[in-house]
């Protein structure tokens, strides 16, 4: 759909009434090591409507980056699936011409944003962050696959670092035996335990932290 038609003599300017953002990427730990992630939320039973299409839900924001401080100006939580692509993600009109930093939320994975501003022109705009660990600002993404970039994962407590107050929040989570729906089991199996805790060991030896121009 098209808005904002400006009719002049010999002059018409039509411009779209919202922008459809086209999303990629992986959340590492989820990589099932042959193409896609699998399906957590499903595993899990967090949410009665996901199917074994659906890995987790996602929060993306964007950054303003015309404003110094790099204000959020559009945020929205959606559906990630196991090949990496999102549910509908639709942008306003309002966010035309502008630019943004794109940058993903998830409860068990590191604040991640992409490389560069993306200008929001036209109808639909694209970004994948799967293709190479350049995609992400600071090169910040893991290699999960030959040619498949993912992004880091146990950053549990949220504050930008994956370290040894993660650890002992996983710790906790696998001497209750907890199941179900927690960010502490990394590989989305359902059940956390001894399996979760590899990933997350290496991240906090390789001192794995935020890198975000905001």
């Amino acid at each position: 759909a098209n808005c904002g038609v400006d009719s002049q003599i010999l002059n018409l300017v039509v411009a779209p009434c919202s922008i459809t953002l086209n999303l990629k990427c992986y959340i590492s730990c989820f990589w099932d090591g042959i193409g896609a992630m699998i399906p957590s939320i499903y595993n899990q039973g967090c949410d009665p409507l996901a199917t074994a299409n659906d890995c987790d839900s996602i929060t993306v924001e964007i950054h303003d980056c015309s404003q110094p401080t790099f204000p959020i100006i559009f945020e929205k939580k959606v559906m990630l699936h196991i090949d990496g692509t999102t549910s509908s993600l639709i942008l306003p009109a309002s966010l035309l011409n502008q630019t943004g930093y794109i940058a993903i939320k998830h409860c068990q994975a590191l604040y991640t944003s992409s490389a560069t501003c993306i200008t929001f022109q036209g109808s639909t705009v694209n970004y994948d962050f799967t293709t190479a660990a350049s995609q992400a600002y600071g090169n910040n993404q893991k290699q999960i696959g030959p040619n498949e970039w993912g992004i880091y994962c146990g950053d549990f407590n949220q504050d930008c670092n994956i370290d040894i107050l993660d650890l002992g929040i996983q710790e906790a989570d696998i001497n209750a035996f907890s199941f179900g729906c927690f960010c502490t089991d990394l590989n989305g199996d359902g059940n956390v335990d001894l399996l979760d805790a590899t990933d997350l060991e290496g991240n906090v030896l390789n001192f794995i932290f935020c890198n975000n121009p905001f």
